[in-house]
């Protein structure tokens, strides 16, 4: 998983700590995606919501595949499912916005990450893909204050992307 990936299931454990069999189905699902056999992936996450139809990390991996499959309209109802059961599930967010700005639907994808942002202020890719969409949009000023925030809240491993939010920081401030 790279810096913009999201992915966070919580792990389903029953009273004696050993998992569940959603959780053998979710990581069956997610070796499938893996290699690429996403109908195989599909079926293992819908096995799983035919049992627990509130598993809102299944619906957030139905979100995924559908999408790696161009089934964009799938992809938001299966995301925003995922959001209804678990508001903090903040890679079904950050995936949903994401599928807006693609389908060319901004100013939902900005609604998207402010209620990321709403739930957890101190996500800091919110704030990147924001500083990013706004710089799309011609709005330099805007965008400056998201990449600002980015940078205060991207951990200092990253240093390589806070590089280049700096310079992109700089540039966009001759623009205001």
């Amino acid at each position: 998983m790279g810096l913009f990936s999201f992915r966070k299931n919580k792990s389903e454990e029953n009273s004696m700590g050993t998992k569940t069999d959603a959780d053998v189905r979710i990581k069956q699902g997610e070796s499938y995606e893996k290699k690429g056999k996403l109908d195989l992936a599909i079926k293992e996450y819908r096995k799983v919501l035919k049992t627990k139809p509130n598993h809102a990390g299944a619906h957030h991996n139905l979100s995924i595949v559908y999408a790696k499959q161009g089934k964009f309209e799938y992809a938001l109802l299966e995301a925003s499912e995922a959001l209804r059961i678990d508001p903090e599930l903040d890679g079904a967010f950050l995936f949903l916005a994401g599928i807006y700005d693609k389908k060319g639907n901004p100013e939902q994808a900005i609604e998207v990450w402010r209620g990321a942002l709403k739930i957890n202020p101190n996500l800091s890719m919110p704030y990147f893909f924001l500083g990013d969409l706004y710089e799309k949009q011609g709005r330099p000023r805007e965008a400056v204050e998201c990449l600002r925030k980015f940078i205060n809240l991207c951990p200092p491993e990253k240093s390589n992307v806070i590089w280049l939010v700096e310079v992109n920081i700089r540039r966009l401030s001759k623009q205001i």
